[in-house]
């Protein structure tokens, strides 16, 4: 849950939250029984990279005091 979490609040922090609307509808776009790599989605949906690092590195901006 919180990495799902995590996720939709980087694609948000990229595309605000059109950018929610815009993945669902990615998805529903996508051929059913095919394989979904959800860092690809993100990553087109939000028109830049996303891995793991950028996930870490989203969630350490967001820390208190920072």
């Amino acid at each position: 849950y919180h990495q799902s979490l995590a996720m939709i609040g980087w694609l948000v922090s990229q595309r605000g939250e059109r950018g929610i609307a815009e993945l669902v509808a990615r998805l529903d776009a996508h051929p059913p029984g095919t394989p979904r790599d959800p860092a690809a989605i993100l990553a087109e949906v939000a028109g830049r990279p996303f891995d793991g690092e950028v996930l870490l590195a989203y969630l350490a901006s967001r820390r208190p005091g920072r």
